[in-house]
């Protein structure tokens, strides 16, 4: 695709779905796809491409020790928002606790997750404001 090599002005929107098709075949054929998937897929294909690392360091996952969850979560997200842009995006926290040894020792692990949703308005149900 000629976008990147400054010859080209603009772009025809059937060129570039042919791109994105050749890399996800689900974009191919004529059936009806979610915007919030392609866009999903665009800046997921973005943070592949600007986080690539060469050498990764071990980041060792610290347990909750008995701190509150909330302790936890806070920790385990500013470490994500430090190590990479994509996660200041949207990030939840979701927590997983599992039992181990017959309920004698509680084991919580935080794990984050992106979420991109744009909510519709339905200008129907909207009253002015007197």
């Amino acid at each position: 695709m000629e976008l990147w090599s400054g010859t080209q002005k603009n772009v025809a929107p059937l060129k570039l779905r042919w791109t994105i098709a050749k890399y996800a075949p689900r974009f191919n054929g004529f059936q009806q796809q979610d915007s919030q998937e392609l866009l999903a897929f665009l800046l997921d294909g973005l943070h592949e491409d600007l986080n690539r690392v060469h050498e990764k360091p071990y980041v060792e996952l610290n347990d909750s020790n008995g701190r509150p969850d909330w302790e936890v979560a806070s920790e385990v997200r500013v470490q994500s928002i430090n190590q990479n842009i994509h996660a200041q995006l949207h990030t939840h926290t979701h927590t997983h606790a599992r039992t181990v040894n017959q309920y004698t020792h509680v084991q919580s692990n935080q794990s984050l997750f992106t979420q991109r949703e744009f909510s519709t308005v339905n200008m129907e149900k909207i009253k002015p404001i007197n």
